[in-house]
């Protein structure tokens, strides 16, 4: 079932209803985070800025309602990054998890659901207290495949204290004494099974100072391949993504010279963008139309007969005159004439126009922007 439609660098793509595929692809992670005072949505931005190019998935949500058996079983892993406290464990979390979910907790996810005993025996302790310093975890198990020559971690953080610890956890990270009234050294990153699922957790990320920390980003990184389980791990480690570049842009003639260039990511074929392509989990995307059929897509719309009108820009924010009928903006018509889901016909309507960002139908034709003028074309 075709569910959108949308322009990825010169390309349209169709998302489309997928079934669960074995084969190297791109984990998908669902964040459950609130709306209070560690601000989980600022985390999940800078560590879907720092993963997605990666192959991670990242896909937030706030709502418990939205943590059922149905959806968690679109997702990989779950992270939880929240202060979920007074609420009650979503019920579908601990069964998943025992068929083979990952569920990664990050710092708070050791304080919530405190109607809920079984969270904290599934997270393997329960947050007691904490105080604030500087410092670095220190790893007790140097082999396990999430400390194996890990980044050493070195920041401000909130120094937990747990209790309620579980005995099947297997150690990763301590916190060294520094609290009050402490005299051994507080377990901090550990690891646990339940069922056929795995567990991670780890004591730090309390705020940015802690999540901009690229050692902090691996753990969380190697966490979540670790829970996923050997299988789907030594898929993902198949999966090859073009490598991003990041340039400045040589470009003559520029209508404001004086106004730096902003770095731009060189750009990637249709197939090697779609690979480091985002969409709703559970789809996947379908090629409608690519370069030189259509270059350049600012904006597209579909009429009654299931067209799709593309405008194609290729003066802004550059060279664009004054003079009327002298741009180098386009509108065309694509279309799927044999019904494959693909673009097999395109129209050139307009040209000539200059700075046009969008159309909107109208009886027998559309309107257009044309540089400082809103136009009328009409259809012939």
């Amino acid at each position: 079932m075709i569910s959108r439609i949308a322009p990825i660098l010169g390309a349209f793509w169709l998302t489309a209803v997928s079934a669960v595929s074995q084969s190297p692809a791109r984990l998908e992670v669902l964040f459950l985070g609130d709306a209070r005072g560690h601000e989980p949505i600022e985390r999940y931005r800078v560590l879907k800025q720092a993963l997605g190019p990666q192959g991670f998935n990242l896909t937030f949500v706030e709502d418990l309602s939205a943590i059922t058996r149905q959806n968690l079983d679109l997702y990989d892993a779950l992270i939880v990054y929240a202060n979920h406290e007074s609420d009650p464990v979503p019920t579908a979390i601990l069964p998943w998890v025992r068929d083979g979910g990952a569920l990664v907790a990050l710092h708070s996810a050791c304080g919530n659901f405190h109607p809920s005993p079984e969270w904290f025996a599934l997270v393997g302790g329960r947050f007691k207290s904490h105080e604030g310093h500087d410092f670095s975890p220190q790893t007790v198990d140097a082999n396990h495949p999430i400390t194996k020559d890990l980044p050493l971690l070195k920041c401000w953080d909130e120094t937990y204290q747990h209790s309620d610890l579980s005995a099947d956890r297997h150690l990763l990270q301590v916190r060294a004494p520094m609290n009050q009234g402490e005299k051994d050294p507080e377990p901090w990153t550990w690891t646990r099974t339940e069922g056929k699922g795995r567990v991670f957790y780890t004591a730090s990320g309390h705020d940015l100072r802690c999540w901009q920390e690229t050692a902090y980003q691996e753990l969380v990184k190697r966490g979540i391949v670790w829970a996923i389980g050997d299988s789907k791990a030594k898929a993902f480690a198949r999966l090859e993504l073009p490598k991003l570049v990041v340039e400045v842009p040589i470009v003559a003639d520029r209508t404001h010279p004086q106004i730096p260039m902003m770095p731009l990511q060189k750009p990637l074929t249709a197939a090697e963008s779609a690979l480091h392509t985002q969409v709703p989990a559970g789809t996947k995307l379908v090629l409608f139309a690519c370069e030189p059929m259509v270059k350049n897509p600012i904006a597209i719309d579909w009429d009654e007969r299931g067209r799709a009108w593309v405008v194609e820009s290729f003066g802004y924010p550059n060279n664009v005159p004054d003079q009327p009928g002298s741009g180098q903006d386009t509108i065309k018509i694509l279309e799927d004439v044999d019904g494959d889901g693909k673009a097999d016909r395109v129209t050139v309507f307009a040209e000539g126009l200059r700075h046009c960002t969008t159309t909107a139908f109208v009886k027998g034709g559309v309107v257009a922007t044309d540089g400082r003028d809103i136009v009328y074309l009409r259809d012939a």
